[in-house]
């Protein structure tokens, strides 16, 4: 790096520096205020997390019993095919 270069870098720097030093940041007079409003807004959310979450489970619970009755209804039926009788009975039990 030339001399020119570390030179501008350095006053680039010390100007950024003053900038930074003359911003003036909001002060925040109710700090207890603000940060009993973020434990509400938390208590909240893990209140919407919760609901979210039963009823999610609700969800598999039923996904759940839906898919042993289908099973049971696919084995019953694969049972049924399976047994040997006569084309007689079958076709009477289908007509039923």
């Amino acid at each position: 790096m030339s001399r020119k270069g570390a030179e501008a870098g350095m006053a680039g720097m010390a100007e950024f520096s003053r900038m930074f030093g003359e911003m003036k940041f909001p002060m925040m007079p109710d700090m207890e205020g603000f940060l009993s409003a973020h434990r509400r807004n938390m208590e909240t959310l893990a209140s919407a997390n919760r609901v979210a979450l039963e009823g999610a489970q609700t969800v598999a619970k039923r996904h759940m019993e839906i898919v042993q009755q289908t099973m049971q209804e696919m084995t019953d039926t694969i049972r049924e095919l399976t047994t040997t009788e006569s084309p007689q009975a079958r076709a009477a039990r289908q007509a039923e």
